[in-house]
This record gives structure tokens, sequence and C-alpha cells, in this order.
């Protein structure tokens, strides 16, 4: 491999573990490296399941690739891991519900992946030198409780007719 190889991939990386340098903004760097799923969602989406399954397990390969890197090559003051974030949103809504009952779906996704994230992040704090494995687990398991919590919704509003769930997630 030349220098210049070497060079590259360590110019293309933090770009791939940052979402496009999203991980350098210092403020819920979690958020926004979710946010940045939802318009990758929407074309996945309009592309029907199989560009969906397709683009997750393409994701799924970057989110390894990415987070790997970033482990590897961490260095204080370096941009955030937030593709694992992106990664999560996408387990998230990768069998949402699509029933004409949940408005928004994306943004509940969004709240879902994010609640359970922060809620998780409050028992188990995360270290830098954390294993590849954790951190890849970590946002995929936040992302099928959420996905679960819009089945539970789902479930839910088919059951009691809409009555307990937020006007939000009914339908006009």
């Amino acid at each position: 491999m030349s220098n210049s190889d070497v060079g590259a991939k360590f110019r293309v990386a933090p770009w791939i573990w940052s979402v496009g340098g999203l991980g350098k903004i210092p403020l819920a760097s979690s958020l926004w490296g979710a946010l940045a799923g939802v318009p990758i969602f929407f074309l996945l989406f309009w592309l029907g399941w199989k560009a969906y399954l397709v683009g997750y397990l393409v994701i799924a390969l970057l989110t390894v690739y990415g987070v790997h890197q970033g482990l590897t090559a961490y260095q204080p003051g370096d941009p955030g891991i937030v593709i694992d974030k992106l990664f999560g949103y996408l387990t998230a809504m990768f069998l949402v519900p699509q029933y004409g009952f949940l408005k928004y779906h994306f943004l509940w996704g969004l709240f879902f992946f994010l609640f359970i994230y922060f809620v998780k992040s409050l028992f188990i704090k995360g270290r830098k030198e954390e294993k590849i494995q954790f951190v890849l687990l970590d946002s995929f398991v936040c992302g099928l409780l959420a996905c679960l919590a819009m089945w539970v919704a789902a479930a839910l509003h088919y059951f009691l007719v809409g009555e307990f769930i937020p006007a939000i997630f009914v339908a006009s």
C-alpha cells in the first residue's frame, strides 16, 4: 500500500465514522448522527423493501468499518463516532409498523431510538476504549427496542382504538 493510499484511508474513515462531519458538532452529536438517517430512511423506504434491505446491509458494513477505524485511530479532539446512531435509527425503522395510525412514524422512530439510547447511557457509561462489538451491539439493541416500542404502540392503538394513544399517533 502506498503512502497516498494510506493517507486517503485516513481521510475517508473519519468522514464515515463522523457521518460527513456531523460528529464534530459538540452538542448532542448522537442526535445529529440519528437525524442523518432520516433522509436515508425516506430514500430507501421509497425505493422499496428490497432496496431497504440492501441499503441497510451496506450501512451495516460501513458502520462496522467506520466504528473500527474510529476506535483504533481515535485521538482526543477527533470528531465523535456517530455512524452507529445512524445504523441504530435505520434498525428501528427496518420493520416499523406501516399502519395508517402511525402519523410521522419517522419522528416516532427517532424519538424512541434516542430516548432508549439516552436512558441506556444513564446506566451504562461509555469509554473511549470501548470494543467495536459493544458499540455496534449497543446501537443495534437500542434500535430493536425502539422498533418494539412502535409495535407496542401499534398494538395498543389496535386494541384500545386510539383512546389512550397521543393524538399525533392517530391519522386524521
